[in-house]
């Protein structure tokens, strides 16, 4: 049976090398990235109602409130991404 081994505070599991701790960066980042991809799907369901139809088939756009959750969400969901996968991984704090 492997032993487990620490090494500047990271445990080591057999073959799998290191595995860092999950800061806080990374953890808002997934946050945002979840709540991204909420408004997102909202947005784009909003596009295909009834409603929605109607009111771009009248002025050839969509409506501001379904504009906004595209625009945030996708905003949401870029930032997200790159701060659950980039958040934090550089630094470490000497004691």
């Amino acid at each position: 049976m492997p032993r487990d081994e620490t090494h500047r505070g990271f445990r080591r599991h057999g073959i799998l090398g290191t595995t860092p701790p999950m800061n806080s960066q990374r953890v808002l980042g997934v946050i945002l990235l979840a709540l991204g991809m909420l408004f997102f799907f909202i947005g784009r369901n909003a596009t295909e109602s009834m409603n929605q139809g109607i009111h771009e088939g009248l002025t050839g756009q969509y409506t501001d409130r379904t504009t906004w959750y595209l625009l945030v969400g996708l905003a949401m969901t870029l930032v997200g991404g790159a701060m659950a996968l980039l958040g934090g991984g550089g630094r470490t704090r000497s004691t």
